[in-house]
This record gives structure tokens, C-alpha cells and sequence, in this order.
């Protein structure tokens, strides 16, 4: 039945297991229960592929075997959103202070560094005030919060925002951060984002290897097999939610697994759109019609498929057979000889001198032309 109540199971209470989520699931789980400490895990995928229900029911999962007496002694899970850049810049302090928030520390904002007004008591400078905390302190008191309380992950969506469109410099001190935090926090740190957070792994060689990957895919509607797992799907998230659908809307999937792009979460608020217009406009049912009334714009839908297509490449193209002969250093490879070619030149001269004639450079003090 059309109503309030189904939009509302639509945008807050829809969490539809599917072959791709189990999968990344499975993944996920595992890094937190087996994974190493001083290792990030990070999350990738499309916009719409379900990311944040995962991260939800991810979070509900470890409570619930908590309950169960599986690590009881360690505080939930943490779960925070990395805050929009500001003028080129990641606000570190905001993401800092929202974790403290999380983790029971209280009036963050108003927190001042008590060690600049000690510092201002003992030279006589007026102490009523000082300035606010910063990150280096926060960072501080972050670690203490979780070295306290232990919590069994932390988990951190929309992690693009750390590093998508900056700088290369200003990037790898970001993700050098988020580094330092995995080997000096005793918990797991799982980021989960679009595409763009893909340059969490691909700064530098050190950086590289600590960050683990996990990729959850949209639905692919040129493959067979994807195509039924994304009809399976559909036809849950209808069934589960007694949604009202025109049976003419079957004979068509291409037409919706084309205009979602494959993407559960895409499909979940198209139907959510579908819903609202048959509310507002007294319609029984989902038909065809308003399937069309409802769908993202063409301009929308190519915006996302290029991205996602981008990836796609990128990430296909990072699977086989790894041959390290066809990795080629800056220099090339014509000589084996590491020695630098200016070191070479020293020897050879010194070997021509005998002890006690070395003739030192020597500089000029001033310039004696002027």
C-alpha cells in the first residue's frame, strides 16, 4: 500500500541482503576479527552501491555479537563521517572533534590549551582565555580516548573527502596521519568511500602497503550472471517491503538495471521517488509511466557511469599475473652499477694522491672584483 510509513522503511529501514554485499561483508568482518592493528582497510565503491547500509549493518552485527559475549570488553564500534573539504583543505580538527564526540568526550569546542595559559600565568599575561586546543592535543587526547575504551573498529564514511583534489604533498601527509594513528591506536580503522579514495593507496610504497583494499562492485548489466544476481535483488526489495508494482515493469529489467546503473542504493531511491509520486498523486501502484517520470536525468546517470567506468578499468586492470621485469626504475635499467657516476670521479682521483698531498678546495670569503 502507498503510504508514509513505506517511504519511510524506503529511506531509514531498507537493508536488503545481496551476493555483492554478503561478499564485502564477509570481507569486512574479517578484517576487524583477524586483520592487523597497524592496517587500514579501505572500502571502495560507487556512489549508490550500498556503502553506508553496509557500514549500518556492519555496526548492528558487531552489537549484536556483543550482546552474545564475543569481545564484550571492548567499547561498539565507532562510526563517523569524514567532514567536506574547506577551501582545499581537509578540516582535521572537525573530524577530530566528532571522533571525540563518539567516544563520550564532551564539550570538544570549548576545550583551550591549558599548557598556552600556564605558560601566560608564569610571564604575567592575562589567563581568563586562551586559545582553543589543537590538533596535534586532540590527536593526543584521541589516543588516550581509545587506548581507554578499546572500541572494536572505527569506521569512517564518505573517506574520499580526505583526500580527493588535493595536492599530492598535502595528500600523502593525510594519509601518513591516518598512518601513525593505526600503529599507535589499538583498534581497527576501516574507511569506506567512492572511487576517489582510491588515492589512500596509491601515495607511496610504505604508505601502500599498509593500506588493505576492498572493492564492492555495482552490478554489471553486460554480464549474465550479474543481471540475475540484480533481479534477485529487485525482486526482494519489492517482495520484503510490499512495494505495489505494475507487472508490465518485469518485461523490461534492461530498462531498470540500465537506468540504476546497477547499483542497489540507485534502484532503492528510484523507487523511493516512484513511491512519493504515487502518494502525491493518489496512484495505487508503480507503472511503467511513472518509472520514466521518476528516473535520474541522463546528464546524472552519465556523470556516475563515467566514474564508475573509469574505475572499472583502473581496478580490472589491477588483477593477473604480477611480472616485476616489466616494472622499470626511473633510470632504466641499461646498467647494474649503483655507485653514483660523482662518487666514481672522487676515487679515481684520490687514488692518484699520495698521504699528506691533498690540495683542499678552497672558497673565497668576498667577491674581489668589486
Amino acid at each position: 500500500m502507498m503510504n508514509e510509513e513505506l517511504l519511510a522503511l524506503m529511506e531509514n529501514g531498507v537493508a536488503i541482503e545481496h551476493h555483492h554485499f554478503r561478499d564485502v561483508l564477509s570481507k569486512v568482518l574479517r578484517k576487524i576479527q583477524h586483520g592487523r592493528h597497524d592496517e587500514i582497510t579501505s572500502v571502495l565503491g560507487p556512489t549508490g552501491v550500498g556503502k553506508t547500509t553496509l557500514i549500518n549493518f556492519l555496526t548492528d552485527k558487531l552489537q549484536d555479537k556483543q550482546s552474545n559475549g564475543w569481545r564484550d570488553h571492548l567499547h561498539p564500534p565507532i562510526v563517523v563521517e569524514a567532514p567536506a573539504q574547506t577551501e582545499n583543505s581537509f578540516p582535521w580538527r572537525e573530524f577530530l572533534a566528532d571522533l571525540l564526540v563518539e567516544l563520550g568526550e564532551d564539550e570538544v569546542d570549548s576545550k583551550v590549551d591549558l599548557d598556552h595559559i600556564h605558560q601566560g600565568m608564569k610571564i604575567g599575561r592575562d589567563t581568563r582565555s586562551g586559545p582553543k586546543i589543537g590538533i596535534a592535543k586532540l590527536q593526543d587526547l584521541l589516543r588516550k580516548r581509545v587506548k581507554a575504551l578499546r572500541p572494536i573498529a572505527i569506521l569512517v564514511d564518505e573517506s574520499q573527502n580526505i583526500v580527493e583534489g588535493l595536492p599530492d604533498k598535502t595528500r600523502k601527509a593525510n594519509v601518513n596521519r591516518l598512518k601513525t594513528w593505526a600503529n599507535t591506536m589499538d583498534t581497527r580503522l576501516l574507511f569506506f568511500g567512492t572511487h576517489e579514495a582510491r588515492h589512500l593507496e596509491d601515495i607511496n610504497e610504505q604508505l601502500t602497503r599498509r593500506i588493505s583494499p576492498i572493492y564492492f562492485p555495482r552490478y554489471r548489466c553486460d554480464d549474465d550472471d550479474e543481471r540475475r544476481e540484480f533481479a534477485t535483488f529487485y525482486a526482494s526489495l519489492v517482495r520484503h517491503l510490499g512495494i505495489p508494482i505494475d507487472p508490465k515493469i518485469n518485461d523490461d529489467f534492461g530498462f531498470l538495471i540500465n537506468h540504476s546503473l546497477g547499483c542497489p542504493g540507485i534502484l532503492a531511491s528510484w523507487l523511493q521517488e516512484s513511491i512519493a509520486y504515487c502518494i502525491d498523486m493518489n496512484q495505487k501502484k508503480i507503472t511503467p509511466t511513472i518509472l520514466r517520470k521518476t528516473r535520474f536525468s541522463l546528464s546524472r546517470l552519465r556523470t556516475i557511469e563515467q566514474a564508475i567506468k573509469d574505475f572499472e578499468v583502473y581496478h580490472d586492470s589491477n588483477f593477473g599475473d604480477f611480472n616485476p621485469f616489466l616494472v622499470v626504475g626511473m633510470g632504466g635499467q641499461e646498467s647494474m652499477d649503483y655507485t653514483p657516476s660523482s662518487a666514481k670521479k672522487v676515487t679515481k682521483q684520490r687514488n692518484n694522491l699520495k698521504p699528506g698531498t691533498q690540495k683542499p678546495k678552497r672558497h673565497q670569503v668576498h667577491d674581489t672584483q668589486n
